[in-house]
């Protein structure tokens, strides 16, 4: 199972950046000029089928109804259970301490541009960027 997530995550990647550079700089149909949400979870849940699960878990940063929480209805479905946190540093832990299966932090927002504090947690905690939610 984790060569194939693995894999699968890989070739969706490739794809992208082939279409891209392809595509005169162009990203693939439908993702045109969008804010771009990363989404994140711990290294050690490569090689489990939690993201099959119907009980995934993914934390947020905000209120019910806030970008983030779209943007996770918008990767995982509308069944997911989007967990609200206040904090980017209550994502991780919740991630850590097994509340969360997975954390969706902001890399880009189209009012203050890059999320500075959001790839600062990324440096000084074990966890990888797995995939990337686009947000009209």
């Amino acid at each position: 199972m984790a060569n194939f997530l693995w894999q699968q995550v890989t070739e969706w990647r490739q794809i992208t950046v082939r279409h891209t550079v392809m595509n005169d700089g162009k990203p693939p149909p439908g993702l045109g000029e969008m804010e771009g949400v990363g989404v994140y979870w711990d290294e050690s849940l490569i090689g489990t089928d939690c993201m099959c699960s119907q009980e995934l878990k993914v934390a947020f940063q905000g209120e019910r109804g806030a970008y983030s929480e779209q943007a996770v209805r918008q990767q995982f479905g509308p069944d997911v259970e989007a967990i609200p946190c206040r904090s980017f540093m209550e994502i991780l832990e919740a991630v850590h301490n097994g509340r969360s299966t997975l954390g969706m932090l902001p890399v880009e927002n189209s009012l203050a541009g890059t999320v500075v504090p959001a790839y600062d947690l990324l440096v000084d905690h074990d966890l990888r960027v797995q995939a990337e939610v686009i947000l009209r």
